[in-house]
């Protein structure tokens, strides 16, 4: 050892071997205290349930876990392709009169209406439900998709996050889901039939 300690004695001071004795005790008595309080408070807020005897073999209480799950809106355009001159201007003459730009769907797809269900499907099924609200055939959506037909908002709640793809379903069951991506979702799908 190249090391070496001058120890000065005074008749108070504990020379320091004494002084190292009595922290190895202080430190083993603090251990043996924060463990047993550790244990003692860990059990009596659920935390060491099966350190605590007669408690042995009980599994912790899972914490429910909440799935994010957002609305959905978005739009069934379909296109009547028996739209004339006449018709659309039968049609203007109505928003003039009463305001009313409410339409519904041309022949061929009478299965989507207002009230309909509209589903949102993920890979094992319907992830959610929701509805087709009344068809308008003046629509700022219409209007943007350049779609001369009838425009049916749908609105979906519930439907879970954090799929990459989501089914869309409306009408009959025999027409077919389209699919969209998450993205898609988030800004409003549009259906174009």
């Amino acid at each position: 050892m190249s090391a070496s300690y001058r120890l000065t004695a005074h008749a108070s001071a504990p020379k320091l071997y004494e002084f190292e004795g009595m922290m190895m005790r202080s430190m083993r008595k603090l251990s043996v205290c924060g463990l047993l309080s550790a244990v003692l408070l860990g059990g009596l807020s659920g935390c060491a349930g099966d350190l605590l005897p007669g408690d042995r073999g009980s599994a912790p209480t899972p914490t429910p876990s909440v799935a994010k799950t957002t609305t959905v809106y978005g739009f069934v355009l379909i296109t009547d392709l028996g739209m004339t001159a006449e018709k659309v201007a039968e049609r203007r003459n109505r928003v003039n009169d009463s305001g009313d730009s409410s339409c519904v769907a041309p022949d061929g797809f009478e299965d989507i209406a207002a009230g309909g269900e509209v589903q949102v499907l993920g890979p094992d099924g319907v992830l959610a439900t929701g509805t087709v609200q009344v068809g308008d055939w003046q629509s700022d959506v219409m209007s943007a998709n350049n779609v001369n037909g009838c425009g049916f908002p749908i609105v979906i709640d519930d439907v879970p996050v954090g799929f990459d793809r989501y089914g869309i379903h409306v009408g009959s069951e025999s027409r077919p889901a389209y699919a969209f991506t998450a993205s898609e979702m988030r800004s409003g799908p549009r259906l174009f039939l």
